[in-house]
């Protein structure tokens, strides 16, 4: 056990070294190492990994660093409209929106029914008595009549059919001595088609169209294909447990459904990928086919993601109830898959995917929908996207506002390819927006806060911190001077009204004087009388 140990940190050790090949042009990186970042642990100094993506080679603008195939991808609810290939998420050339063509038959019902409606019958006139008597007449005469007439030609179809026996019976004798004489000419004529016949004849309209638009799963109408091998490749991948047409599948779709989550049906594809893509691995080795291998090729899917950074999760009673409903359905086609997704990896895996997933954009325009779900996609642009999809190298990329690539889809598939949007040095790092960088500051660190639990230090966002206070310092302070003149504003206004105060009250006091004055003179005059 301790040598098998040993190999398993040995081999998770020379992961970076072997992951991504030299083709890609990249290269993982510790950015804490570079730096010479360490961390103390009890005694011991060790590095903390803070890993990115590094070209490996200089890139002018506008060049394709890389591309790469998803691991798993799924659609997103607006897309499921039958327009887009459920495995490779392209649009299909010719296929119809099912929920206009729903609508268009719901509205024509509707106009039948109103023209049905709006035919009525006509009313009959009202017939007095003598007028039906007289019909009653009319219609026993030609009753009569009819009934002569059927008689007459009764007798005339008696003597044809015995002519007509007699000439079917000459007939017949001519056609049995025919039929032998031509049986050799029609069973050298009858040879079956060979396979270069077939091929070369002309398709007929119908089968025509039914290659140009999409091609649906045998069973169920819900998952469509834009070509026979996303179909197949798609029912041995995962289809198969995941069809509709079976009842635990069915169940499961709907709790998915309830959880407004994408997440549970990407981890049913990814165990049913994984277990095909292993399968195929050992068939082409047991046939000798499987061609060159790189020390890269050692790694097994699960191993490659378990390298992925990825944001700690509660499980909920949701995810248990999804969680045993995938088991029943996949339990007996992936052996040990109840024991190895245990309730913490499969909220593990969500984490992985919430964090590491990309928004998948389409040419085509995509329609809006109620159905909104709450995973998170790293997603730089405002248009609706098409699905989502996870990739093993991309995943590593960090973020920045000011990123020097961008994920596009060139092909209109979920394959994606890294380009860049300036010169990127040989050894530079690799950035990419996880939010659309247009955003104002406030709401694109509020976006990287709440879906990634990041807190951007990008140069943009240290720039535009610096400009905000730069403008701060600039604003005269207004509020202080204002508070003062108002002060001042109060105290000379109460110093008037105390001025005006005193001079009333002396005014007063003068003329009760004067009046007293007044009554004491009255006083002496008339004691003098």
């Amino acid at each position: 056990m301790a040598m098998m140990a040993q190999e398993v940190r040995l081999k998770q050790s020379r992961y970076y070294d072997a992951f991504p090949t030299p083709d890609k042009f990249v290269s993982i990186r510790d950015k804490n190492k570079l730096a010479g970042n360490k961390a103390k642990t009890g005694d011991k100094e060790v590095v903390t990994p803070d890993r990115g993506l590094f070209a490996t080679k200089s890139f002018g603008a506008g060049e394709i660093v890389y591309e790469e195939e998803a691991v798993v991808s799924s659609l997103l609810p607006c897309a499921q409209n039958g327009q887009f290939c459920h495995h490779c998420l392209k649009r299909i050339p010719g296929a119809k929106d099912r929920v206009e063509e729903a609508q268009v038959e719901s509205a024509e019902a509707t106009e039948e029914v109103t023209e049905e409606a709006a035919v009525e019958p006509a009313e009959e006139p009202v017939k007095d008595d003598d007028e039906a008597k007289a019909e009653e007449v009319e219609e026993k005469a030609d009753e009569a009549k009819a009934e002569e007439a059927d008689e007459e030609i009764e007798e005339e179809k008696a003597s044809e059919e015995k002519t007509e026996a007699v000439a079917d019976a000459e007939a017949e004798i001519e056609a049995e001595a025919a039929a032998d004489a031509d049986e050799t000419k029609e069973v050298e004529e009858e040879k079956p088609k060979t396979y270069a016949e077939v091929a070369s004849a002309e398709p007929t309209p119908e089968a025509s169209a039914k290659t140009s638009a999409a091609l649906s799963c045998d069973k169920c109408d819900e998952a469509v294909y834009c070509s026979e091998k996303c179909r197949q490749d798609a029912y041995d991948g995962y289809h198969q447990f995941l069809c509709p047409s079976s009842p635990s599948a069915r169940e499961f779709s709907q709790l998915v459904q309830q959880s407004h989550e994408l997440a549970p049906i990407l981890i049913a594809k990814f165990f049913g990928l994984l277990v095909d893509r292993e399968k195929k691995k050992e068939l082409a080795r047991a046939l000798g086919i499987a061609g060159e291998t790189t020390e890269a090729d050692k790694y097994s899917t699960w191993e490659h993601i378990e390298c992925m950074r990825y944001l700690e999760l509660m499980p909920t009673a949701g995810d248990a109830k999804i969680l045993r409903k995938l088991c029943d359905i996949m339990m007996h086609s992936v052996p040990g898959l109840v024991e190895f997704v245990s309730s913490d990896r499969f909220t593990m895996l969500k984490g992985k995917l919430d964090y590491n997933s990309y928004a998948v954009h389409s040419a085509a325009d995509v329609p809006e929908s109620k159905d909104v779900v709450s995973d998170t996609m790293r997603d730089d642009r405002s248009a609706n996207a098409v699905g989502t999809a996870l990739y093993l190298i991309s995943s590593h990329i960090a973020h920045s506002c000011e990123p020097n690539v961008q994920a596009v889809f060139e092909d209109g598939t979920d394959k994606i390819a890294i380009k860049t949007l300036k010169p990127v040095a040989k050894d530079e790092e690799l950035r990419i927006a996880f939010v659309d960088p247009s955003l104002a500051k406030a709401d694109r660190q509020k976006l990287l806060k709440a879906s990634y639990r990041i807190t951007c230090a990008c140069p943009k966002c240290e720039s535009e911190v610096a400009e905000e206070e730069a403008v701060k310092s600039e604003e005269p302070v207004e509020e202080p001077v204002a508070e003062a003149k108002a002060d001042e504003a109060v105290e000379s206004v109460a110093d008037e009204v105390a001025g005006e105060e005193g001079e009333i009250t002396e005014e007063e006091g003068e003329v009760t004087e004067d009046e007293a004055s007044e009554n004491d003179d009255d006083f002496e005059d008339e004691e003098e009388e």
